[in-house]
């Protein structure tokens, strides 16, 4: 991480400094900058050696830095770099993970019926082979942050499905929204991760010029929902014969006191009123509470530019899926 501050009269150096931050944030309870100041002047001399504090001689025992300290270092790195850094270590990290390693991540005591269930479901509907590597772009208001002008502080990110790791990071100014974000959160993330892989985005991303970005300029691709934003676009995909379209892909799940049932028709189009476009997805799904009888339902329709032997409705289902998986994780993540 490169260094923003001033030489003259650092104490601390930069990566001290995040440890602390990093080391505190994993402790439960210290989600803020004041219990983070309070977490470090808990710590024994031994931590604070290994965290690389420096030794006062006239004192007699290792520093640590207080609030302002942290408060005046975090607010000064840029959290693009900072957002790489971690990205660029925890990507090393688990590309090290071996199946061995994942498997003994199975919470223990899981009952011998829920077991079989689980491996039973896996024989009959495994998940797509991954192909490609599949990305998520997606903007949240980071709870308790505000601006010196007292306005939200909004986090525009890029999120790898497979592990949930952010792969970039911008910040949303205040008089404006994520789409102008988008190229520059897309510049942060490198040619080799991006060439070939696929972009999922929300309707608000609907943009023909974000398409165009991608798959002209970067080499990528893009699944992305459609809705009133794009008035004419969606009213094309509502209009196809979907009545007459098969469904490609089913799933049922129980879980979290509710039943859902999910159907996918794919159609491969040419010309339609979206660059770059080969398959228009519609998803309807279909959900109730446990122990009820009525249904309630959405439709939602998504584009993509991959034909259909790159892009199974399988693999369309898992992506559009993941989107939203991850979406409501890195809330939860972005609140925490």
């Amino acid at each position: 991480m490169p260094d923003p501050r001033d030489p003259r009269g650092v104490r601390y150096q930069l990566a001290t400094l995040l440890a602390i931050g990093v080391c505190a944030m994993t402790t439960v309870g210290h989600n803020s900058l004041v219990s983070v100041g309070e977490w470090v002047r808990r710590c024994d001399q031994q931590t604070l050696a290994d965290l690389g504090c420096p030794y006062d001689p006239l004192a007699g025992r290792i520093r640590c830095p207080d609030e302002k300290t942290l408060r005046d270092a975090y607010a000064k790195v840029s959290p693009g770099e900072l957002t790489r850094a971690g990205y660029q270590r925890l990507a090393a990290l688990a590309e090290t993970a071996t199946a061995g390693e994942a498997s003994a991540l199975t919470p223990q005591g899981m009952p011998e019926r829920e077991q079989r269930r689980a491996q039973r479901a896996a024989r009959l509907d495994p998940p797509p082979p991954r192909r490609r590597a599949v990305f998520a772009a997606d903007g949240k208001c980071l709870r308790g942050a505000k601006r010196p002008d007292g306005s939200q502080l909004y986090i525009f990110s890029a999120v790898r499905h497979q592990d949930a790791l952010t792969v970039a990071a911008r910040e949303v100014g205040a008089k404006t929204n994520e789409i102008p974000e988008f190229q520059p959160l897309m510049e942060q993330i490198d040619d080799e991760d991006l060439n070939d892989a696929v972009v999922t985005l929300d309707a608000l991303h609907a943009q023909r010029e974000h398409a165009r970005y991608l798959v002209e300029e970067r080499g990528a691709h893009y699944l992305l929902s459609v809705k009133g934003n794009q008035k004419n676009l969606a009213r094309q995909l509502k209009s196809l014969p979907w009545k007459q379209i098969p469904v490609l892909h089913r799933t049922a799940e129980r879980g979290h006191g509710r039943e859902e049932i999910r159907e996918l028709q794919v159609a491969s189009v040419n010309g339609l009123l979206f660059p770059h476009a080969r398959q228009v997805v519609r998803i309807r799904r279909r959900s109730r509470p446990l122990g009820e009888k009525k249904w309630t339902e959405e439709i939602v329709y998504a584009v993509t530019d991959l034909p259909a032997e790159q892009a199974t409705p399988a693999e369309i289902a898992a992506w559009a899926r993941d989107h939203w998986t991850i979406e409501v994780r890195h809330e939860v993540a972005l609140f925490e």
